[in-house]
């Protein structure tokens, strides 16, 4: 049975040949290390130096509205969940941030807020982006979403990533978009 076949029969409540293995996300330094293809080594220094140089939130916007390098990082997840074996790999297309509360919060494009953490995995300290609440949890709640922006659907990064992650998945493995936030409670 392969990846997509497996998948679906496991969705339908009939029984696959085995269970469909998936994770939304990988976060052990160690598993990285070992299924990672190449290490990051240029790009990430650049994106440590313009991080430094710039921000966070402008290093993001750059990266988040490149429909380039959005495919090339839902290509990098495909490759890597193939790796592992798994047979879904979820690309997110959603999630994009909205707000800079500070160094360590956000707020991502659904109004949920996030704050940064330091957690050890491996040998190494990671900072890992936690839910806080949500952000529209005033005295008028629909007032406040009335202010927010609404999304964008035809933000061309979101196709990019899934497209190129279904080309480099080659049918070895099932790719769904991760489309999260939206049914979660960012009124909290």
């Amino acid at each position: 049975m392969d990846s997509k076949t497996r998948f679906l029969t496991a969705l339908n409540h009939e029984l696959p040949d085995r269970v469909p293995l998936l994770e939304l996300g990988i976060d052990s330094i160690p598993v990285i290390r070992k299924y990672r293809k190449r290490r990051r080594g240029s790009i990430g220094s650049l994106i440590k130096m313009g991080r430094n140089i710039i921000g966070w939130k402008k290093v993001f916007d750059f990266v988040a509205s490149r429909p380039l390098i959005m495919g090339f990082m839902g290509e990098r997840i495909v490759k890597f969940y193939k790796a592992i074996g798994y047979d879904v790999a979820v690309v997110p297309i959603t999630l994009y941030i909205h707000t800079f509360l500070s160094a360590a919060q956000y707020i991502d494009e659904c109004g949920r807020k996030f704050k940064f953490s330091k957690i050890e995995s491996g040998d190494k300290l990671v900072d890992i982006a936690f839910y806080d609440g949500g952000y529209f949890d005033t005295e008028d709640p629909e007032a406040s979403y009335d202010e927010w922006d609404p999304l964008d659907p035809d933000l061309k990064a979101r196709e990019a990533a899934y497209l190129s992650s279904v080309q480099a998945a080659k049918g070895d493995i099932y790719v769904i978009p991760a489309i999260q936030g939206f049914l979660e409670p960012t009124w909290e």
